[in-house]
């Protein structure tokens, strides 16, 4: 078993870690394990702060077991014309609509009074 937090815990770009993880001999299930750890994205929109939330399935016979409520949450590029550049945010389908709705100006000086950093 390869001790993962030696090997990929210190390398700080993507492509550093791949090639670090290349290096390294493992099998499919190490693999998958690298793939869920490293590269998952959070469930939390930066614009309007959804996150997943926890509930019951409820069958024919009302018996309720534990599911989670998650997020359309997607990876975005957004032109900021004032800034002259790309910024890439993680946001739900409501903060698109949002964006689309009050400007990305707009949304971004009110994240930035937030305190978020963009």
């Amino acid at each position: 078993m390869v001790d993962w937090s030696i090997a990929v815990g210190t390398l700080h770009s993507r492509r550093e870690r791949r090639d670090k993880f290349d290096s390294l001999t493992c099998d499919a299930s190490e693999a998958r394990f690298y793939d869920e750890q490293v590269f998952t994205m959070s469930n939390v929109c930066q614009v309007t702060g959804k996150r997943p939330s926890t509930g019951f399935n409820v069958s024919h016979s009302h018996r309720r077991t534990k599911r989670w409520f998650k997020p359309n949450i997607q990876k975005q590029r957004f032109w900021v014309p004032n800034e002259k550049r790309w910024i890439t945010l993680t946001v739900s389908t409501t903060g698109i609509k949002t964006i689309n709705k009050n400007g990305i100006e707009s949304v971004l000086a009110d994240m930035r009074r937030r305190g978020v950093k963009v």
